[in-house]
């Protein structure tokens, strides 16, 4: 089963000297480097959700949107809920809020260069932590490059359809398979005469 929260905030803030003390919501969300340093917040309301907390066994934070400027992380941090998308401001922006000393939720570097969903796995410690209340993300990027930067659609964008989503899930997704070893492959490098060598041995 899986389960979809969609925010209750969106926000991108900016520090841009003149945007500091703007608020920027209805604007899309902007992460990373780009002449300034970008960042955005969401909140989710855990209260009430078709799943119970101890069914959670994969979350993930998707997102519609695309890097402007590679390479991308983003990395979801852990902030307080104290804020709203009609005030909020670079400088009025949360603090990190910890839980047992730890607060970076989750990261990727899978950012598209193309308009597309994507996903950050989130650690459900958080999620579990901050159950039946607020859960409030910082997304942030490569803040120390000179030009790293993706954006994303927020709530609001074509009244919702690619609206930032939690996804909540009973069932974690299946490791990668590994592929199948071919000894024959390993041992060409090795050359003839190392192979006479095992082969012998063998005997």
């Amino acid at each position: 089963m899986e389960v979809e929260v969609l925010p209750t905030d969106d926000c991108w803030i900016n520090d841009f000297p003149e945007n500091r003390d703007k608020n920027l919501n209805r604007k899309g969300l902007g992460i990373g480097r780009w002449e300034a340093l970008n960042r955005s917040l969401l909140k989710f309301n855990l209260r009430d959700l078709d799943i119970e907390k101890d069914e959670v066994a994969y979350a993930e934070l998707r997102l519609y949107g695309k890097a402007l400027f590679t390479p991308c992380i983003a990395k979801a941090i852990q902030v307080s809920p104290s804020w709203n998308e009609e005030s909020v401001t670079w400088n009025t922006q949360p603090s990190i809020y910890k839980s047992d000393g730890r607060y970076l939720m989750g990261e990727t570097t899978n950012i598209p260069t193309e308009l597309n969903w994507f996903s950050i796995p989130i650690d459900t410690f958080f999620v579990k932590r901050r159950w039946g209340r607020y859960l409030s993300i910082r997304l942030q990027g490569y803040e120390e490059a000179e030009d790293s930067y993706f954006y994303a659609s927020d709530k609001e964008e074509k009244g919702g359809a690619y609206a930032p989503r939690l996804i909540l899930s009973t069932e974690a997704p299946a490791p990668p398979e590994k592929p199948a070893v071919d000894w024959r492959t390993l041992l060409i490098p090795l050359g003839i005469a190392t192979v006479m060598v095992l082969a012998r041995r063998r005997r």
